[in-house]
Formats: structure tokens, C-alpha cells, sequence
């Protein structure tokens, strides 16, 4: 992810849960939930904030079954570190 004049850019979005391999090597992926609280009365926008969710493409280590599962524990921090840190680079 990437921050230009403000606003939040992600890539390669619809790698997600890709199936053009049954057993990629890097199983790691994001879920990016962008969070908007509007006025409905007025229309506005009042507040944007996002979330970063480490997942898994597959909830089979062993292959791809095209069933994402939410990372837990170590293999949260290890996703959300490595995404971090892919994201300095974009600065």
C-alpha cells in the first residue's frame, strides 16, 4: 500500500484468491476494509479511516482451495509485519 496526496493505493487487489495456481508459494494476502461514516442528511462524508486484515488464500497450507480464512496469532504479526514492510518501499 502505498499513501499519494492522502489517499490510500493498493495493487494486485484481484490476486485475492486467484486461481491460476493450486499451490502458489506465497500464501499471504491482505483484506483492506475502508471504513466511511456519512452525514445522510447532508451526503458528506464525516469520517474515512481503514483497517488492514492479514489473511491466507487458502485455509490449506498445503495447497490452494480457494477458501481465504483470516490469519490468527503469529501468523497475523508475521503478515501484517511483512505487508509493512513491503509498504516502506512504496513511500
Amino acid at each position: 500500500m502505498e499513501t499519494y496526496k492522502g489517499k490510500n493505493i493498493l495493487y494486485s487487489l484481484g490476486n485475492f484468491c486467484y486461481g491460476g495456481s493450486p499451490n502458489p508459494s506465497d500464501k499471504d494476502t491482505i483484506i483492506y476494509q475502508h471504513i466511511l461514516t456519512i452525514n445522510t442528511e447532508l451526503g458528506e462524508i464525516i469520517n474515512s479511516d481503514y483497517k488492514i486484515v492479514p489473511a491466507l488464500i487458502s485455509s490449506d497450507p498445503s495447497k490452494n482451495n480457494y477458501q481465504p480464512v483470516i490469519a490468527t496469532g503469529k501468523e497475523k504479526d508475521r503478515i501484517m509485519e511483512k505487508f509493512l514492510k513491503l509498504s516502506e518501499t512504496m513511500d
